[in-house]
C-alpha cells in the first residue's frame, strides 16, 4: 500500500501547490490519498422503531400573533402584496453584504469526468421532476421528532420522513447559514458566479419556473438577487434574522431589514414570528398556480429563533409554526396532484447556535461545540413518491451533494454542469446503502483545513474555536458570552462515541498519521 498512498499524496501536493495560483474553480472535498484508513462496512440500518416514529397529530400553535411592531410587513389574507412601509431613516444605513474571504477549495480531484450524470434505469431516467428544496436556518437534530427529538414536535416534518428517504449523517459544509445557503444553491464552498452556475440558473435553462422566497443571503441590492441568479420570482430578505432591528442585544446597531418583492423593496423589518407563514403561503400559490408546467422553488426559512420572545416556550412554539409551514407547502404539491412527480428535500443549514440556549435548538447528542458535530451535522429528508422508497441512509453525505443530485435528475450533463465539489446521490436514492465517500475535507473561510472525515473517524486539526461559556447566567433572549479554547490534533472515533467526548489518538496513532500525511503534504 506505501506505493499508491506515496503517489496520491504526491497528487494532493501538487494541487495545494497549483491552489496558490487562484485558478478559476478546483473542487474536492474528498482526500484520495487516505487509501489506508481502516474502512468499516456500511452502517447496520436504523432499527425501524427509529426510523418510522409514530406521528403524533397534537395540536400546534396557532400563527396569529398579534404583536404590532413598528414598520412590520404583514401579509393580508386576501392581498399578494404586502404594505409598503417607509423606513425610519433608511437611508442612513448601509446594507448588510455578506462577504467571502476566500476563492476557491485549496484540494482538487484528479478525476476524468464521464460524459454525462445520467443514469439509466434508476430514478433519473424517469421524467425531471418538479423539485422543492426546504431549508431551515440553525434547526438542530434534537429538534426533529423522527431524529432525537420529541415526538410531538414536528409531525409534518416527521410525516415527510416517513414517506421518504431520511439520512442519518448529513453534514453541513461549515457551521454557518452563509456557507450552507452556497454550498446549496452552487455545489461549491467557495464558488463564484452564482447567476449563472446556481441551481435558479440551471433550472431556467431548462425551461422550469423557478422561486426563491426568504432568506437570500448570497447578494444584496449591490449584488447579485435572485432575479439575477435564474429565478422568476423572489420575496423575502437579503440579511439574517441576527440583523433584525428589534435583536435584543444589537438591535439599534442593525440596518432596517428590506423585504423585497423580485427586485422593488416593498417593506421593513418583518415581524419574525409571521417571517414563516408569509414565506409558506406564497410558495404554496406559486405551486398551484401552473402545476402542469415544471417548477423548481427554493425556499430558505429564516432563523426561527424567538428573538422577539422570552418565554420559556417561546423556541418550541416557533419549530411548531416552521413545521406548520413546512406542511402548508407539502400539502399545496399534493392539492395540485402533482405528488409523484415532484422531488421534496428538507434540510438544515447548520446546526443551532447554543449561545442562545433556551431559545436556540438541540443537537441531541452531538457536542455543540463551533465547528464540531453539533453545529454541522443536521437533519436531511427527501421525498419523491413512488421512485424513492422511504427508508433511512446512514452514510457520510452533505450539502454539496445536493446539487449534483438534482441536476442528474433533470439530466443535466457534466459538460454543462462544470466542476463541482459534491457528488450525485441518485444511485442512494435508488436504494443503495454503500458509502458514497471516502473522506471529506473541511476548511476554515480561510481555505486552511480545520478536520477530516474519514469513515468513522473524524481528526482535528490545531485550532481556535468557539465554546459557550457555562459559568455565566442564562437570561431569556439574551445570547451568553463564547469562550475561545484551543486543541491540538484530536481523534475521535464517531460510531462509538457520537457526542466527541474521548480522544482516541493514543489508541490509533496510525490513523492520525495517514490523515495527517494527506493534510500536510
Amino acid at each position: 500500500m506505501k506505493t499508491p498512498v506515496f503517489f496520491l499524496l504526491t497528487i494532493l501536493s501538487v494541487s495545494l501547490l497549483f491552489a496558490q495560483q487562484e485558478p478559476d474553480y478546483q473542487d474536492g472535498p474528498e482526500l484520495e490519498s487516505i487509501d489506508e484508513v481502516e474502512q468499516t462496512s456500511a452502517p447496520e440500518p436504523a432499527p425501524e422503531n427509529d426510523a418510522q416514529k409514530p406521528i403524533q397529530e397534537d395540536a400546534l400553535q396557532q400563527d396569529d400573533v398579534q404583536k404590532d411592531t413598528q414598520n412590520e410587513a404583514v401579509l393580508k389574507d386576501n392581498e399578494d402584496e404586502i404594505k409598503v412601509v417607509a423606513p425610519p431613516s433608511a437611508d442612513n444605513h448601509p446594507d448588510f453584504i455578506p462577504e467571502s474571504v476566500v476563492h476557491d477549495d485549496p484540494i482538487q480531484r484528479n478525476e476524468a469526468p464521464s460524459s454525462q450524470l445520467v443514469t439509466r434505469n434508476s430514478v433519473a431516467s424517469a421524467d425531471p421532476p418538479n423539485v422543492i428544496l426546504i431549508v431551515a436556518d440553525e434547526l438542530g437534530l434534537g429538534d426533529v421528532g423522527c431524529y432525537f427529538g420529541p415526538q410531538n414536535a414536528t409531525p409534518r416534518i416527521c410525516q415527510l420522513a416517513n414517506e421518504g428517504l431520511r439520512f442519518t449523517d448529513f453534514s453541513a459544509s461549515a457551521p454557518d447559514s452563509l456557507s450552507a445557503q452556497r454550498a446549496i444553491v452552487t455545489g461549491r464552498r467557495f464558488g463564484k458566479n452564482v447567476e449563472s452556475t446556481g441551481l435558479g440558473a440551471i433550472a431556467k435553462k431548462h425551461r422550469y419556473r423557478t422561486a426563491f422566497f426568504g432568506q437570500w443571503l448570497l447578494g444584496t441590492d449591490s449584488a447579485a438577487l435572485p432575479t439575477d441568479c435564474g429565478f422568476d420570482v423572489f420575496w423575502g430578505t437579503t440579511a439574517p434574522a441576527d440583523k433584525w432591528p428589534f435583536h435584543p442585544v444589537a438591535g439599534e446597531l442593525n440596518a432596517p431589514l428590506k423585504v423585497w418583492d423580485n427586485r422593488a423593496v416593498v417593506g421593513y423589518n418583518l415581524n419574525p414570528e409571521t417571517y414563516n407563514k408569509q414565506i409558506s403561503t406564497r410558495a404554496a400559490k406559486f405551486i398551484k398556480k401552473a402545476p402542469n408546467d415544471p417548477f423548481f422553488v427554493c425556499i430558505f426559512f429564516p432563523s426561527f429563533r424567538p428573538l422577539t420572545s422570552q418565554e420559556p416556550d417561546a423556541y418550541s412554539n416557533a419549530v411548531a409554526r416552521l413545521d406548520k409551514a413546512v406542511g402548508e407547502i407539502v400539502d399545496a404539491v399534493d392539492a395540485a396532484s402533482v405528488t409523484n412527480k415532484t422531488l421534496v428535500v428538507f434540510l438544515s443549514t447548520c446546526g443551532p447556535n447554543r449561545a442562545w440556549r433556551a431559545q436556540a435548538g438541540s443537537t441531541g447528542p452531538y457536542r455543540a461545540d463551533v465547528g464540531f458535530e453539533g453545529t454541522i451535522r443536521v437533519p436531511c429528508i427527501v421525498r419523491y413518491s413512488e421512485k424513492v422508497k422511504p427508508g433511512v441512509y446512514n452514510c457520510f453525505a452533505n450539502q454539496l451533494d445536493v446539487l449534483p443530485t438534482v441536476a442528474q435528475l433533470w439530466n443535466v450533463t457534466e459538460e454543462e454542469l462544470g466542476k463541482r465539489e459534491g457528488k450525485s446521490l441518485v444511485s442512494v436514492l435508488d436504494g443503495k446503502t454503500d458509502p458514497v465517500y471516502k473522506s471529506f475535507a473541511y476548511f476554515s473561510p480561510d481555505g486552511t483545513v480545520i478536520a477530516v472525515r474519514a469513515d468513522k473517524w473524524k481528526l482535528y486539526c490545531p485550532q481556535e474555536y468557539k465554546s459557550v461559556s457555562q459559568t455565566e447566567n442564562s437570561t431569556p433572549g439574551v445570547p451568553a458570552p463564547y469562550v475561545i479554547k484551543t486543541i491540538d490534533w484530536e481523534l475521535y472515533d464517531l460510531s462509538d462515541d457520537p457526542g466527541e467526548t474521548t480522544l482516541i489518538n493514543d489508541e490509533r496513532p496510525d490513523i492520525v498519521e495517514t490523515i495527517r500525511k494527506a493534510i500536510n503534504r
